[in-house]
């Protein structure tokens, strides 16, 4: 199967298989929706597991999603895109790098638990055996020079958590860095109350930890890190969204041309003074793809002689009405 080749469920949609090593096959699918390529990665994956049922199910759900969007059903949002899946697991992961500061790395990943909390993951209890081991290696010493800014609980928003935020001294190749860390083991079987597990690192060179001397003080890591961790909370889908979608539906006149994906779900028209063949007037759905119409080319013995006497050509669409079956327009 390596370097093999098939079409996916969607139009233009190409799975390739690859390989890493001996053990399994790399798939790869490709789905050209509007103007961007989603591209889903499975692998390795061993030869007898069907992944291509599984890559055309996700690759069926995924639709195109303005930037600003706030979809209102359930599903992941992607740049570009919107993958209406309910999935029974759910992590996603954000990491964070900033000009002003290029040794600094910032991270959040969320894990929705199952019937199960991951008392494992624990700051307090993980420094703890780190404390033992570092002792029984005769690292004592070496731990006892950490400098802790702050352990204890904290609230951050909905989460009871535990922040840990410390400075550990240089050693061997190492620099000295900071290492803040905020945990939470959130709530069961509850997608809006996931695990939160919250990371800050400063001596980053690529993305390897302590390679560099930190570019900032220890003030200014505790206030950046302060500053960040505040601002996140759960968006939920709800009234609020609606009436923000409403503020930021296109104005009527709004002009977009073939090719483009539809900014609005209403009628449009087609701006061209040469005869359209099919409807002038058509209703397209929000991140549809605008299409090119069917004109006539215009009368000639030779075009008629030839076939030639109608052709698609590119046109520019005006929104004139917007769709009344859209909840929250109007």
């Amino acid at each position: 199967m390596i370097g093999k080749s098939v079409n996916g469920v969607r139009d233009g949609q190409k799975i390739l298989f690859g390989a890493v090593n001996s053990v399994g096959y790399v798939i790869e699918s490709f789905t050209p929706i509007g103007t961007d390529l989603f591209i889903q990665r499975f692998g390795p994956v061993p030869p007898q597991v069907d992944y291509i049922s599984r890559i055309n199910e996700i690759s069926n759900k995924i639709s195109a999603r303005l930037e600003n969007e706030i979809p209102l059903g359930s599903g992941i949002c992607i740049e570009g895109g919107f993958v209406a899946l309910e999935p029974l697991r759910e992590r996603v992961t954000i990491g964070l790098r900033f000009h002003e500061f290029l040794d600094v790395r910032f991270s959040i990943d969320t894990h929705k638990n199952q019937n199960r909390l991951p008392l494992g993951s624990n700051p307090g209890k993980l420094r703890e055996e780190a404390r033992l081991d570092a002792e029984a290696s005769g690292m004592g010493n070496f731990f006892k020079k950490i400098k802790v800014f702050r352990n204890g609980n904290r609230q951050l928003g909905i989460w009871e958590g535990e922040e840990i935020a410390t400075r550990r001294p240089a050693y061997k190749e190492d620099t000295d860095a900071h290492e803040f860390r905020f945990h939470s083991m959130g709530a069961v079987n509850d997608a809006l109350h996931p695990e939160l597990d919250i990371r800050f690192d400063s001596g980053v060179r690529g993305n390897a930890k302590a390679k560099l001397k930190p570019s900032i003080t220890d003030d200014e890591a505790l206030e950046i890190w302060d500053r960040i961790i505040k601002t996140i909370r759960i968006r939920k889908v709800d009234e609020t969204s609606l009436s923000r979608n409403v503020l930021q539906k296109a104005a009527l006149g709004t002009t977009i041309t073939s090719g483009d994906l539809c900014s609005q779900t209403g009628t449009w028209e087609c701006l061209t003074t040469r005869r359209v063949i099919n409807k002038w007037q058509r209703r397209f759905k929000e991140g549809e793809k605008m299409p090119e119409v069917l004109v006539e080319k215009g009368a000639g013995l030779l075009r008629t002689l030839m076939g030639e006497t109608h052709h698609f050509v590119a046109i520019e669409w005006r929104l004139i009405q917007y769709d009344e079956n859209v909840p929250g327009q109007s």
